[in-house]
């Protein structure tokens, strides 16, 4: 079979890394063809071959929608010349074009385009664009059900068009990085801590896990690590500051492996606002380390079962995220009993598993 899978770039994201894992699982038996629209400064590896358009984002909305549709006609080049048997795009900025593409060259029976975040908070352009052009392919594959139930109900696509394919996690590479050392120096060897990742901007929350850090921080001997980096460091490390927690609170920025710090926490902890699928939340529980989670749209209610695998907690309330971390720092039998009931949760979502089931995909 013949894979052509199209995104932007391979640069560092989620979606990066699920195109990362999965070309790499399917070019074990397949040909598979990664196309990007900028093949500069890649993070991840990628299966099989590799076509690099050569066409990064513009800077005007004049440019932008020209080359929208440039990359949407090399798209047809390619598509026309290697003649896929599947198309798998991923990201409405790589979707748009091709299924342009694809419509200019008679493939939307091959066609399915990726869903990876909670698409009520995309930009108003893109919400308008969807209902009408996320008809044509034959899938749209959202990242977690719950993306999926509002693909249906808030753009009106047709139920049958969609299915919900979870993100792959590779198991290997965590049980290797979860055994290294740290290397981390602003993380102390004897220190026990509370433990966020992600990048540092207003969707991950970690305004209101600081605050809510800031409620359990007296009663108990424990730090808290948040790895990532974005705009929102400077805003974060204000209230830090403003709530007295500098020497408790640390932001060492994002971490090759995070994994090991995954392993060490006395509990990870998602607090987004939103999300589509939270990678960081399936990692940390394939290292069997206690997790919590606000009950964000989406995902959490779908990856945690409350009280056996993890806790999930209202969405925002920083009362019962303290609540809850309160209870799991007092009670090492709970958070080991989380852990270990969160490792074999998350085990159905290895590679090969999450790769098959695209490639079963109507």
């Amino acid at each position: 079979m013949k894979i052509l899978v199209v995104l932007p770039n391979l640069q560092r994201g989620g979606a990066e890394r699920v195109v990362s894992l999965l070309t790499q699982e399917w070019a074990k038996r397949h040909d598979v063809l990664t196309v990007v629209f900028d093949g500069s400064d890649p993070v991840y590896a990628h299966g099989g071959r590799l076509v690099d358009l050569m066409l990064p984002p513009a800077g005007t909305t004049i440019a932008r929608a020209a080359r929208w549709l440039t990359r949407a006609e090399l798209l047809r080049r390619v598509i026309r010349r290697e003649r896929p048997d599947r198309i798998f795009s991923f990201l409405e900025i790589a979707n748009f074009p091709t299924i342009l593409a694809s419509v200019a060259s008679r493939t939307l029976s091959r066609l399915a385009v990726s869903v990876r975040n909670n698409p009520r908070q995309f930009p108003v352009g893109q919400r308008l664009l969807m209902p009408v052009l996320y008809r044509l392919p034959r899938n749209v594959v959202a990242v977690s059900a719950g993306v999926a139930e509002r693909l249906e109900a808030g753009f009106a696509l047709p139920h049958e068009k969609i299915s919900a394919v979870p993100n792959p996690i590779d198991l290997a590479l965590i049980e290797a990085g979860r055994r290294e050392p740290t290397g981390n120096p602003s993380v102390a060897a004897e220190r026990r801590f509370v433990l966020g990742v992600g990048r540092l901007v207003h969707q991950k929350g970690f305004d209101l896990l600081i605050e809510a850090y800031a409620r359990v921080s007296p009663h108990f001997d424990v730090d808290l690590v948040i790895l990532g980096e974005g705009p929102e460091r400077s805003a974060l490390e204000d209230l830090v500051g403003t709530l007295g927690l500098t020497h408790r609170v640390f932001l060492p920025g994002a971490s090759a492996n995070p994994f090991a710090l995954m392993a060490r926490a006395q509990v990870f902890v998602l607090s987004s606002r939103w999300e589509g699928w939270p990678n960081a939340l399936v990692e940390a529980m394939a290292t069997a380390t206690a997790v919590a989670a606000f009950d964000c749209p989406f995902g959490p209610s779908e990856i945690i079962e409350d009280r056996v695998s993890g806790a999930v907690v209202a969405p925002q309330d920083k009362e019962a995220l303290a609540g809850v971390l309160k209870e799991l720092l007092a009670d090492s039998n709970l958070r080991a009993r989380f852990g270990e009931r969160a490792e074999a949760a998350v085990r159905k979502y290895s590679v090969a598993g999450v790769a098959e089931q695209w490639l079963r995909l109507a």
